[in-house]
């Protein structure tokens, strides 16, 4: 059915329900959309019109009260043609202000954003961090543990500090532990981890004389314990999608839903969808595996380094009925704040 045909009457009154609904949460009367259309309409002509927005299946009827609820497919359709990430959001100065209260790094950064996201928007808030993208090298060290393992120590820029075990290839020598990492020293400080492990295919092929098999061996496995970091996520406000929870069963499906979010599955579908979107993402119930039969909607939006390469994405999850018209442009301004908090570092 091509929505796009409705006539004003049926969007009018379409708009007024899921409005209403965003703001309450509760099922809509007639009686109470006459009252916010100031009396344009009678209650039995709106009535009518809703019987019709019923059979497109935008909105249903939750029991047999008058009062009726915008569907998944009718709230999918307010979105698409109503809002933009351009929209009624106007905390934007003041979540800049309460992120930079505390903003001494990117950690800070990241955590006081994710904070000030689930207050201002009463939901609960996502912020997944890829820190591999993140990691510029200041020094690197390799160091023998035992005749099998290894240490590798990886000083950031911002003084931050952290090591990984490695297996070490058979018949290493501490000689060549000192030379892979004056090789990646030399060749690769000031550089983030990312562009490193880039580079270094094409750099280990034009110095084969330089360094010997094993040492290559070395350089290519102590930077690859990295990349299975993958991204962490971090939730906050998880108590803001519990408040208004009244059954036992839909508190399981809500703490099974934060289980699967933190799981490397559920958080890869989480970054897949990111990575796939050029702006904001929205999974509206049932659209997202995740969130079926939750109740539950996901608000996304991707944030990106200087080389505009995707960090991480922001996001809140909230109930069907959040308020996507002032929500959406929120998160969308968050994303780009927490990129310009870093670039400006």
């Amino acid at each position: 059915m091509d929505f796009n045909n409705l006539n004003n009457r049926l969007l009018e009154i379409f708009n007024a329900i899921v409005e209403t609904y965003m703001n309450g949460g509760e099922a809509v009367s007639s009686k109470l959309l006459a009252h916010k259309l100031e009396n344009k309409l009678s209650p039995a002509t709106i009535r009518n019109v809703m019987a019709d927005l019923e059979d497109m299946g935008l909105i249903f009827s939750p029991h047999t009260s008058s009062g009726r609820l915008p569907t998944e497919k009718g709230l999918r359709f307010f979105v698409d043609s109503f809002l933009t990430s351009q929209g009624d959001f106007h905390e934007d100065h003041a979540l800049k202000e309460e992120t930079l209260k505390k903003g001494k790094n990117f950690e800070d950064i990241i955590n006081r954003t994710s904070e000030i996201l689930s207050t201002f928007s009463k939901c609960a808030s996502l912020i997944s961090v890829h820190k591999f993208e993140q990691i510029i090298i200041k020094h690197i060290e390799f160091l023998p543990l035992s005749e099998k393992k290894g240490l590798v120590i990886i000083v950031s820029e911002d003084g931050a500090v952290e090591n990984r075990l490695i297996h070490l290839p058979p018949n290493i020598n501490p000689s060549q532990l000192i030379q892979a990492s004056n090789y990646i020293n030399h060749h690769f400080s000031g550089s983030p981890l990312s562009d490193i492990q880039k580079a270094l295919a094409y750099h280990l092929d034009t110095c084969q004389s330089e360094l010997d098999q094993l040492t290559q061996k070395i350089i290519t496995t102590g930077l690859a314990v990295w990349d299975d970091q993958g991204h962490s996520l971090i939730i906050k406000g998880q108590s803001q999608l519990l408040n208004n929870i009244q059954h036992m069963e839909d508190l399981e499906k809500i703490q099974y839903l934060f289980q699967e979010l933190e799981t490397k599955e559920g958080l890869n579908h989480l970054v897949e969808a990111s990575l796939r979107a050029n702006g904001v993402k929205l999974f509206i119930g049932s659209e997202h595996e995740l969130f079926n039969k939750t109740g539950c909607s996901m608000i996304l939006s991707p944030y990106r380094s200087s080389k505009g390469n995707v960090i991480g994405v922001v996001g809140v999850i909230g109930p069907v009925s959040m308020n996507y018209r002032r929500i959406i442009p929120m998160v969308d301004y968050s994303s780009k704040l927490i990129a310009k908090l870093i670039q400006d570092f």
